[in-house]
């Protein structure tokens, strides 16, 4: 996770990754394409994901993956404060 957090926070003071004025449909379809990992806050979705033989921690690798669930997966990156900046 703190990879992930460390690679997202260089990304974006190079402007290889932009966050703000964007919208996060958008963002979240790219942060998977880059591969990402998700890590859901919800112990429900943990749970749910290792009932499905998931490891924890291991990106969800589904290609009908909401929108909701990468907001909740990538909460870790996009709650920081990062991702309030204009």
């Amino acid at each position: 996770m703190l990879e992930n957090k460390a690679r997202f926070v260089e990304e974006v003071c190079r402007d290889e990754l932009v966050v703000s004025d964007r919208k996060k449909t958008e963002l979240l379809a790219e942060l998977k394409l880059a591969g990402y990992d998700l890590f859901p806050k919800d112990p429900a979705d943990v749970n749910a994901e290792e009932e499905n033989g998931e490891d924890d921690g291991e990106e969800m690798e589904d290609d009908d993956t909401t929108d909701a669930e990468l907001a909740k997966g990538y909460e870790y990156l996009l709650g920081m404060k990062i991702w309030s900046l204009t």
